[in-house]
């Protein structure tokens, strides 16, 4: 399953509407949030096209990262930056 991760400003990677860090969100990252629910209720999976296809600001978009988990269970709900390494901070997504 995929998961979309959008960046925050202060460098953290989360899925959801709200950055589980600092609250950061806007009613864009919320809109993603939906569209992102709305593609795999209809069988599809989000990518960077079928996102903007569906009116997906391109701003946004260049900040999202989309990842791919062989297994469910081993996919996180945010992480952040530090250095060049990625911490994890949790099990979960969107």
């Amino acid at each position: 399953m995929q998961h979309v991760y959008i960046r925050c400003p202060n460098a953290h990677y989360f899925t959801g509407a709200r950055c589980p860090w600092d609250g950061w969100g806007t009613p864009a990252t919320a809109e993603l949030v939906e569209v992102c629910r709305r593609l795999r209720d209809a069988g599809g999976e989000p990518s960077t096209s079928a996102l903007a296809e569906a009116g997906i600001d391109v701003q946004l978009l260049d900040s999202c990262l989309i990842a791919e988990f062989g297994d469910e269970g081993f996919a996180f709900e945010a992480f952040w930056i530090l250095g060049g390494a990625g911490v994890d901070a949790g099990r979960g997504g969107t």
